[in-house]
């Protein structure tokens, strides 16, 4: 399936977003809603798993419960992924 937006880029400008705003924001709704898991996100945005997960807390990204095991796991899994 292919989603695709068509927003006005006066309505983003207005906003102060951009194309990858919009794309994490709505990766971060996929996420937090129990959608897809990180690596899933960041595929279906078309970004980097790493940029992915290095720029979610700008778009309150961690609202995940995770273990301390678990970040490490996905930070490993950035730096190898990227």
């Amino acid at each position: 399936m292919k989603l695709e937006l068509n927003i006005n880029d006066e309505i983003l400008k207005d906003g102060g977003f951009n194309e990858f705003d919009i794309k994490m924001l709505l990766g971060v709704a996929l996420l937090n809603g129990g959608v897809t898991s990180t690596g899933k996100t960041a595929q279906i945005i078309g970004v980097s798993y790493r940029k992915f997960y290095e720029n979610m807390g700008k778009y309150d990204g961690i609202k995940i419960e995770k273990t301390f095991e678990d970040v490490l796991k996905d930070c490993e899994n950035a730096r190898n992924y990227g």
